[in-house]
């Protein structure tokens, strides 16, 4: 069982860790308003955000996994470590993407990378509980535990319990300003944390969401696929798509309809979108930039 004390330590200091994101965020946006050019000194600063505070957050996961190994008595040799979140290529189309669908609003553009860098902190944590949980010959179990105001999605994570997850599942979990906390536990027979109760979860999923997105326990990471986008049927459609852009108020719309394409051509598998996402997202970015006569 997960020593609460523990939790509790452990869920504040990453709390600490998305919030100094988001407030560093907020200042950033405000600091490159003078900036000769607004948009690239916004993805440096945002991509130093982002890497500062989610080392700090993976700091925190990795001394909260020795402590709960260590509590554990766990005798199989393993060194825990610290695992980075493979987001980088992904900061720089969203910068651009946050300017181009806020036009000038610095509040919305502020709330927006804001929002997002939450989730790539956490992203931090997340990794380097589940890399360390894969890879430690003591077979830990983990769970994403929601947060009081958690969303839907996230109490359908939640409701699946301690599982072993796929790498792929996951990257696919967390969302923009999700504030749920990855969980390991070492007792493989009976995890459990006070005050997460997965079969209460699972009761509510059942009663208001079942059918809204896959089963409980099918290691898919849930979720159906969105519906196809006529004409973009390869990455090679959507590439030319996002780079035929004709006007820089067509960003937004061809970007959305970029990302429904591919969530629906690889659908769970959270690997091989990200690496077409990032195929895309470089088109995308390079359209950007000629309407936007950079």
């Amino acid at each position: 069982m997960v020593d609460s004390g523990l939790y509790d330590a452990y869920k504040a200091a990453l709390s600490g860790c998305s919030d100094s994101s988001a407030r560093a965020v907020m200042v950033l946006v405000e600091k490159c308003q003078g900036a000769a050019d607004f948009e690239k000194a916004l993805e440096e600063g945002y991509a130093a955000i982002v890497k500062t505070f989610g080392s700090a957050a993976a700091q925190v996961a990795l001394e909260f996994y020795v402590s709960l190994r260590e509590a554990s008595g766990v005798s199989a040799p393993y060194e825990p470590k610290a695992y980075p979140a493979d987001v980088g290529n992904l900061l720089p189309y969203e910068v651009a993407q946050a300017v181009a669908s806020t036009l000038g609003d610095s509040a919305k553009l502020a709330d927006l990378l804001a929002a997002k860098s939450t989730q790539h902190v956490l992203e931090h944590a997340d990794q380097t509980v589940y890399s360390n949980a894969l890879r430690d010959p003591a077979r830990p179990k983990w769970a994403i535990v929601p947060n009081p105001s958690a969303c839907d999605w996230c109490l359908m994570l939640g409701s699946r319990g301690f599982e072993y997850a796929r790498e792929s599942t996951a990257k696919s979990a967390r969302h923009a300003n999700c504030r749920c906390t990855p969980v390991v536990d070492f007792d493989a027979s009976n995890p459990a944390l006070d005050g997460y109760d997965p079969d209460a979860l699972y009761d509510y999923y059942s009663e208001h969401l079942k059918g809204k997105w896959g089963g409980r326990r099918s290691g898919s990471g849930g979720g159906k696929r969105p519906p196809a986008v006529e004409g973009l049927s390869s990455i090679a459609d959507v590439k030319r798509y996002v780079s035929e852009t004709p006007t820089l108020d067509d960003v937004h719309e061809r970007n959305q309809k970029a990302v429904q394409a591919l969530k629906h051509m690889f659908g769970n598998d959270g690997e091989a979108y990200e690496k077409a996402f990032r195929a895309v997202s470089a088109s995308a970015k390079r359209r950007y930039r000629e309407l936007a006569g950079e």
